[in-house]
């Protein structure tokens, strides 16, 4: 078995300490899984936020004031290698409920790092099994959890159907001070399209914190909010992020369109979906490694075959997307719902030659409207739904029109494996998704 490589332990020198919340109960305090102090490898967010920690994937923090450390799960008996400062680890086995994972520790700094052990296994229903899930992370009252934390004093008020966008940098979990009033909000981030994060306020009247995005890649991000209900009474925005990993801060718009601008056109899998919070992908963190920006046009369950009489099938017909977004680079990732038997969310069951057509026109138009902007094609993904035999043949499609109009044909996938590196039959977790971005960079920074 592969084993997911473990982030790099973090320094904390003069970072700000925040205070613990209250105790959930007498014997342990409850941090929940989207603070920004805890990184994860090998992960995705389930539908209720909980972080499912695939074989192999890692969750590594560091933290003082606290004389143990535990979890509370949802798990079968599962081995978890736990690590202390660098040691060698410390077998746990974890069931449901509550589960101590080290005790006896001194209050110093202690880096932890836990670590899925299971066997990659596949279930009766093809999908890759094996995870745990992980619903909160427990300490003793008093513990303190490094992070960097910006907040900018701006202060602003945003009606009902108003938005506003910021563009931050270098933060990990995004949070707005606000007079809790109960507003609704919705969330884009990085030009997403169909993809967003409602996120319902509390009410009480009191000024408190509400995280809106989390489970960022370092880099800059466009964050685009809109008032869905009632008032939203901004007091502060709130960036933090892990030690070590840079310096949170809100950019002036014109700084964060200085840096070059990715924009990656595809489907559920270039959108990020089943990694953190669904914003942890392959593309964010290609973008962050570049050092560029992103315009995520990833949409769920979409492909390309081109337009019939009855269909409109959504990659070909939605390339004004591309050209709007003004590119510096375009990737473009598609082919995976083309191949898989049936039609798409948009009504599309495509043959291997409508799938041709409809590369060759996306590639057509993107030459015909934005002459001189590099592009890239990138190769489908593996899967338990599609036989290799079959994939190679989708794949030689796009070698075909790749070589037609002289676009180079990247393969980010030849470290990517089923079941270790995936979250169901289609959908790479956080460390698949790791290795795509790894290749993509090694094809274009060399």
């Amino acid at each position: 078995m592969r084993r997911l490589a473990a982030p790099v332990a973090l320094a904390i020198a003069g970072l700000l300490l925040q205070p613990a919340p209250e105790a959930r109960a007498a014997t342990w305090t409850s941090f929940p899984v989207d603070r920004s102090s805890f990184q994860y490898l090998g992960a995705s967010t389930r539908w209720d936020g909980a972080v499912r920690l695939w074989p192999g994937g890692t969750a590594t923090f560091r933290f003082r004031s606290s004389t143990r450390v535990g979890v509370d799960i949802i798990a079968l008996g599962q081995p978890l290698d736990v690590s202390i400062d660098g040691a060698a680890p410390r077998r746990v086995r974890a069931n449901s409920g509550e589960v101590t994972l080290a005790e006896g520790l001194t209050r110093k700094v202690h880096t932890i790092v836990v670590t899925n052990m299971t066997r990659p296994s596949v279930g009766p229903n093809g999908s890759p099994r094996g995870g745990v899930v992980i619903r909160s992370w427990l300490f003793d009252a008093g513990v303190k959890l490094p992070q960097r934390t910006v907040v900018s004093p701006d202060q602003r008020t945003v009606g009902t159907w108003q938005s506003f966008e910021l563009w931050i940098e270098n933060a990990s979990a995004v949070a707005f001070d606000h007079v809790a009033n109960g507003a609704q909000l919705r969330v884009r981030l990085d030009g997403r399209f169909l993809h967003f994060i409602d996120v319902q306020t509390p009410s009480g009247g009191a000024v408190q914190r509400t995280t809106i995005a989390w489970g960022l890649r370092p880099g800059v991000h466009k964050v685009m909010v809109t008032v869905r209900s009632k008032v939203l009474d901004l007091e502060a925005i709130v960036l933090t992020l892990p030690p070590a990993s840079g310096t949170p801060a809100v950019l002036a718009p014109a700084l964060a369109l200085a840096r070059p601008n990715l924009v990656v056109y595809g489907d559920s899998i270039a959108n990020g979906a089943d990694t953190l919070n669904d914003l942890d992908g392959w593309a964010d963190r290609l973008a962050a490694k570049l050092g560029y920006r992103l315009y995520n046009l990833g949409v769920g369950s979409s492909s390309a075959r081109m337009e019939t009489a009855t269909e409109t099938c959504y990659g070909r017909n939605h390339v004004a997307q591309i050209v709007g977004a003004d590119p510096d680079l375009v990737i473009l990732a598609y082919g995976t719902n083309n191949m898989i038997p049936g039609p798409d969310a948009f009504g599309c069951d495509t043959t291997l030659e409508e799938f041709r057509d409809g590369i060759h026109s996306i590639l057509s138009q993107i030459a015909a409207e934005l002459p001189g902007v590099p592009v890239r094609l990138g190769t489908i993904p593996p899967t338990s739904r599609v036989t290799d035999e079959d994939r190679a043949a989708w794949n030689q499609v796009l070698a075909d029109e790749a070589a037609e109009h002289g676009v180079p044909l990247v393969d980010p996938n030849q470290t990517l494996f089923f079941p270790v590196d995936f979250a169901d039959t289609l959908h790479p977790h956080s460390g698949g998704h790791e290795e795509i971005a790894s290749a993509w960079y090694q094809a274009l920074a060399g």
